[in-house]
């Protein structure tokens, strides 16, 4: 179950950030990186249960 709950976060996870990456050309603002540490806050919190 955790392994399969990794596996689909790093695949949301790598398609989200070729979608932020590009949106974040045009807009200049660092989305990827909000992102990215929203989601390793939650994993980490989420890995203590």
């Amino acid at each position: 179950m955790k392994n399969i709950f990794i596996f689909t976060l790093t695949q949301w996870f790598n398609w989200s950030h070729c979608q932020v990456s590009f949106s974040t050309i045009w807009t200049g603002y660092p989305v990827g990186f909000t992102l990215g540490t929203i989601i390793i806050k939650v994993m980490n919190h989420w890995q203590e249960f």
